[in-house]
């Protein structure tokens, strides 16, 4: 007895796999697992890791405490040790079988990130923000891709599993060699400051403005921005945010180092800071 199947049920087209390989090794080399479409792909809140810095952290978070849920691996014990050796190493549950960090990764920033991983590739930006779900067509002008392969790669399971498997293997080629440690740390420029991306900074719009400050030094100069956050919950404390850039060139678009952080000012009576919704 013969069973017919659909022609390419279970199978991704190779244009749209590359597609999807592409993005995704983009992803990992900023270590950014589509984190600005979480809860735009999905009805229900995505719960998803977003990094890999996240999921190692969550796998510190779960092998801590008196009643850890998992040994702690040995590679997360020695941050030099690299990425690939935690993924060989072993996933032992006080409850339930064992298996290996691999298992858990390739589920974790295999299969969970991949709703995400489809509406970047094969979804329209514009969409976004806009009530967009995984299921809705994207224009077919958008990619060149035939939207039937988008909607497919979304159900299919067989195809889920088959592009997990691919994304583990540019998640190993791509990550395997690199050390704990690196996913922690911020790499060192030939100047000896460490290197800054400017999308770390707060987004526009975030707080108001205040009128900038620079700081002329011997070799360049620092410019200093702070934002005002409004008390909306009237706490009597007033919050700052501010970030001090310095520059040997005062052309270079990034900063060759950087200062950042949050400054409070409290309300104050007979000199004293004062702060609460009972202070009068």
């Amino acid at each position: 007895m013969s069973v017919a199947h659909d022609k390419g049920a279970g199978m991704i087209e190779p244009a749209l796999r590359d597609r999807l390989t592409t993005v995704y090794a983009t992803w990992l080399d900023d270590d950014d697992l589509g984190q600005r479409y979480v809860e735009v792909c999905s009805p229900r809140q995505d719960a998803g890791v977003t990094s890999v810095r996240q999921f190692l952290e969550e796998l510190l978070r779960l092998s801590s405490g008196p009643n850890p849920d998992i040994e702690r691996p040995a590679a997360l014990e020695h941050p030099d040790s690299t990425f690939m050796q935690l993924l060989g190493s072993p996933l032992v549950r006080h409850a339930g079988p064992r298996a290996l960090i691999e298992s858990l990764a390739h589920h974790t920033l295999c299969l969970q990130p991949m709703p995400r991983l489809m509406f970047e590739a094969c979804g329209s930006q514009d969409q976004i923000g806009s009530g967009f779900q995984p299921h809705a067509e994207p224009p077919r002008e958008s990619t060149g891709l035939d939207p039937q392969d988008f909607t497919r790669g979304i159900n299919d399971s067989a195809d889920h599993a088959e592009l997990a498997d691919t994304l583990m293997a540019v998640l190993k080629s791509r990550l395997g060699p690199r050390t704990i440690r690196s996913f922690f740390t911020v790499d060192v420029g030939s100047n000896g400051y460490r290197l800054w991306e400017a999308q770390m900074r707060a987004p526009k719009g975030a707080g108001t403005a205040l009128p900038r400050h620079f700081v002329p030094l011997s070799t360049g100069g620092v410019t200093v921005d702070v934002l005002r956050y409004v008390d909306e919950e009237e706490t009597h404390v007033r919050a700052y945010e501010w970030c001090a850039e310095l520059r040997e060139e005062a052309s270079s678009v990034l900063p060759d180092a950087v200062a950042y952080g949050m400054a409070y000012c409290f309300n104050r009576q007979a000199g004293c800071p004062s702060a609460g919704s009972g202070t009068s």
